[in-house]
């Protein structure tokens, strides 16, 4: 079955009427979207095998929903994030009782190709966890993009800023991966008393980072609410 997944990657169709019989379905719609692709479905007369899976990359959105609109039990929801792309990462995974065991096994093999799986039984859980797992890249990427900003506004050339960020980012990533230490602990190798490093932390601090962050983990949270 993998093998046809596979003959079929590379092959694109202009409706959905051309869409033949799949084993597996993937929904990666917004989830604003779903309703009308369900609507689309109808109209071109899409139905599902008993025995297909659909799996949702939608945030939010549980297998009840989606179960109930398109009048299938077999769902299955992935949480990916964009490191995916570069074969690290994390898929979250949470599957419908509906599914067998053998099939979950198979889902877990397949999204583990490219990322670290974390296969939950809970979708309440996959929830927590995604403003993490699923969004976190976006935080760094805005950590990265101020760290860029303060390099060129002290004259390093576009370039050469990105470059020295992606290697300090990067080189943390591996160091982390690689050391049993606690994240405290390495960030306490890091900062010598009364040093560069700790003035910046006591900044942080004096501000309330982790207020901060604290905040908008909680309305990442409650926004995955508001979408099912």
């Amino acid at each position: 079955e993998l093998n046809k997944l596979s003959e079929r990657s590379a092959l694109a169709y202009e409706n959905l009427s051309q869409l033949p019989v799949c084993d597996l379905y993937i929904l990666a719609c917004k989830p604003q979207q779903l309703k009308d692709l369900v609507e689309l479905l109808k109209q071109n007369k899409l139905t599902f095998r008993k025995d297909s899976v659909v799996i949702s990359l939608l945030a939010g959105t549980s297998t009840k929903t989606i179960s109930k609109l398109l009048e299938h039990d077999k769902v299955v929801r992935v949480m990916p994030n964009t490191p995916v792309q570069c074969g690290r990462g994390v898929n979250l995974l949470y599957s419908s009782s509906a599914l067998e065991a053998s099939e979950r096994q198979l889902l877990a093999e397949v999204f583990s190709a490219g990322a670290k799986v974390y296969s939950l039984e809970s979708e309440q859980r996959l929830d927590d966890l995604t403003v993490i797992a699923g969004s976190g890249p976006g935080y760094i990427f805005e950590f990265a993009r101020i760290f860029q900003s303060y390099l060129e506004s002290s004259g390093l050339d576009s370039e050469s800023s990105k470059e020295m960020v992606s290697e300090v980012f990067l080189g943390t990533a591996l160091l982390m991966t690689q050391s049993e230490t606690s994240f405290e602990d390495l960030r306490n190798q890091v900062t010598s008393k009364r040093g560069v490093t700790e003035a910046a932390l006591d900044s942080f601090k004096k501000d309330n980072l982790e207020n901060i962050f604290a905040d908008g983990l909680k309305a990442a949270r409650k926004r995955i609410d508001q979408l099912k």
